[in-house]
Order: C-alpha cells, then structure tokens, then sequence
C-alpha cells in the first residue's frame, strides 16, 4: 500500500511540475505574441503592406534584444551603485575614525 502512495504521490509532483513549465510555456509564447504585435505594428507604420513574415521575426527579435541589453545595463548600474555608496560610506567612517583619533 506505501509503494502505491508513493507511486501516487510521484504522479501527483510530476503533474505539478508539468502544470508550471505550461503555465511558463504560455507565459513565454504570450511575451513573444507582444513582441510580435509591436514588431508588425511598427513596419506596418513605417512600410505599410510592404513587409513579411522575416522582416517581423527579425524585428521582433531585435526588440527583445535591445531590451536584454537594456535590462543588463539597468542591472550594471545598480550594481555599481551600490558598490559606489559602500565605497562612499566606508570612506566616510575611515575619515570620521582619523579625525576621531587626532
């Protein structure tokens, strides 16, 4: 009867665990479908009906790119943000420990 609960409960996980990469799966193709959207609309402005299914693919793809790069670089400056305010702060206590100390 254990080996059947175990059994049951290894079913149970591995459908779980099915159910969040659909959901991540869904949550991707429904990204792409933005992306897509934007791309079509932006030849569509610039080019109308003089466009393919490529020139939209590339695009799309160049948008997400850029907002990658984007997103690393926001994420580059606050890391160096930070780094910057601890340099500043440690600084700081040096000075206020000599001038404590003189």
């Amino acid at each position: 009867m254990g080996r059947l609960l175990d059994i049951h409960n290894q079913l149970l996980k591995t459908a779980a665990t099915k159910t969040a990469e659909e959901a991540l799966q869904t949550e991707r193709v429904v990204i792409l479908e933005k992306y897509a959207a934007v791309a079509q609309s932006l030849l569509q402005e610039k080019y109308p009906n003089n466009f393919t299914e490529a020139d939209v693919v590339a695009l799309t793809d160049g948008l997400i790119q850029r907002d990658i790069e984007i997103e690393e670089a926001q994420e580059k400056i606050a890391e160096l943000d930070e780094a910057g305010r601890i340099m500043a702060r440690a600084f700081v206590d040096e000075q206020q420990k000599l001038s404590q100390g003189a």
